[in-house]
């Protein structure tokens, strides 16, 4: 992450982020703890370190899976262990690009919807066709990957918010790369190379770019 390049972006754009999941699961730690229970047991409890939160802190938008899948376990704790509501614990979730709300495997047939035969790789998805073809076998794609080909296939934000949660993602406002996403999708969707304009922006803030590669034999 280019932290200069994303303050000037964000500035440019007249756009704040909204609080990070690290900040929100630090502040419920912390009325947690005037119960009398220290950071360190309610930190535990929650299936995570202190390192762990560093960690996150320094690299929000990182998006391996051992990651978010550690994220959303806290979630779920955190739900016990401070008493959160359905709608409380999304939020918190959301914050950090991810959702609770999964039912996985839709997108073959939102690729069927907009071809006439079988499900057919999008023009310019940037994603390659052994990837795809292995999403289109049930294997969850990654967060980029599923943004690059809802925006491929022309979805409109609802629709590409539906598809993300699916899969349990979401485009959060409390990150750097989705508010770069999220402000192209809103403003500059008659951009002739759309997906490219994005990346473009992505890359030059460091940040992780709506594609994906081959896995190599």
């Amino acid at each position: 992450m280019n932290y200069q390049q994303i303050k000037i972006w964000l500035t440019e754009h007249n756009i704040v982020l909204e609080q990070s999941f690290v900040e929100s699961l630090r502040a419920y730690a912390r009325t947690h703890k005037k119960s009398g229970q220290s950071l360190t047991k309610t930190y535990a409890a929650l299936g995570c370190t202190k390192t762990d939160l560093s960690r996150w802190d320094h690299n929000p938008c990182s998006t391996h899976a051992t990651c978010s899948n550690a994220k959303l376990s806290v979630c779920r704790k955190a739900s016990e262990l401070f008493g959160l509501t359905p709608d409380e614990c999304e939020k918190l979730a959301n914050k950090a690009g991810l959702s609770l709300c999964q039912s996985p495997n839709i997108l073959a047939k939102i690729l069927q919807q907009h071809n006439a035969s079988r499900p057919k790789l999008p023009a310019g998805s940037l994603v390659s066709e052994r990837m795809f073809q292995y999403y289109i076998a049930g294997r969850k794609p990654t967060k980029q990957a599923l943004l690059a080909i809802a925006i491929s296939l022309g979805l409109d934000l609802p629709q590409i918010n539906n598809l993300l949660n699916a899969y349990g993602y979401c485009l959060s406002k409390s990150l750097p790369n989705d508010v770069v996403v999220l402000w192209h999708l809103e403003n500059s969707r008659q951009h002739p190379f759309f997906l490219f304009s994005i990346n473009e922006e992505l890359a030059n803030m460091e940040l992780p770019l709506l594609m994906t590669k081959s896995i190599r034999r």
